[in-house]
């Protein structure tokens, strides 16, 4: 919101900003910052190097959808295979020790990725990202004075700017989580949809709206003549 929101002044952001982080600093619970400050170091955090880390399952994750390129492993099944087929799962059934973890995938496109095959990564991936960039395309070419329109050119304009904002939101968090089949990212894509339908009629509206009459004006000879009108069109 800080970075694509431009109806909102600079200095209102940062005191927003501000706010918040007093806020955070003062209510914060004992640890809570030492905590944050690992962000700092993420070699150091078990995520890196443990086998049951982020990034040893997203390495599996990719071997999975590697490894079953058109199907993946099936819908639901990543944690199946964190606890049957996976190489640390495969190394202790040998070994005949327990203790395996069915991890969860903890990124929805790798989750996607290994359970759907390559075809479901790359409509996930265009699901959660491409409306961010169609959005933002579509805003720069709106009419600037929709910023102070009627009512529905204001929800207009300020929905392509909060709705891609959105989709930021999941597509930021969903690199850390295993969100693939909750409802947030449908429902910011189906706002998106309608978004586009409404928009399309409201430009044919405005494109067939009549330009206002122009005020005359007097000539040499006592003749009258129109000031030319300039009727803008609007790129859709």
């Amino acid at each position: 919101m800080f970075v694509m929101v431009r109806t909102v002044s600079l200095d209102k952001k940062l005191a927003v900003v501000g706010l918040l982080g007093l806020g955070l600093f003062l209510s914060a619970p004992e640890g809570y910052l030492q905590k944050m400050e690992t962000i700092l170091h993420p070699t150091q955090d078990y995520n890196y190097d443990s086998q049951s880390g982020r990034v040893e399952i997203w390495k599996r994750g990719i071997r999975y959808m590697f490894g079953h390129p058109l199907t993946g492993i099936g819908i639901d099944n990543f944690q199946r295979a964190e606890g049957t087929i996976a190489d640390i799962a495969v190394e202790a059934h040998e070994e005949m020790y327990t203790g395996v973890r069915w991890n969860a995938a903890h990124n929805t496109l790798v989750q996607v990725g290994a359970e759907l095959g390559i075809p479901g990564f790359l409509l996930m991936f265009i699901l959660m990202y491409r409306g961010i960039y169609e959005m933002y395309r579509v805003r720069k070419r709106l009419p600037k004075h929709w910023i102070e329109g009627d009512a529905e050119e204001r929800f207009l304009y300020q929905a392509s700017v909060f709705l891609p904002v959105a989709m930021v939101g999941f597509g930021t968090s969903g690199l850390l989580v295993s969100h693939a089949y909750i409802e947030p990212v449908y429902v910011i894509a189906a706002l998106q949809a309608g978004f586009y339908n409404v928009l399309e009629k409201k430009l044919r509206q405005t494109s067939r709206a009549p330009a206002p009459d122009a005020p005359a004006r007097r000539v040499r000879g006592g003749h009258v003549a129109a000031h030319p009108v300039f009727v803008p069109t609007v790129e859709r």
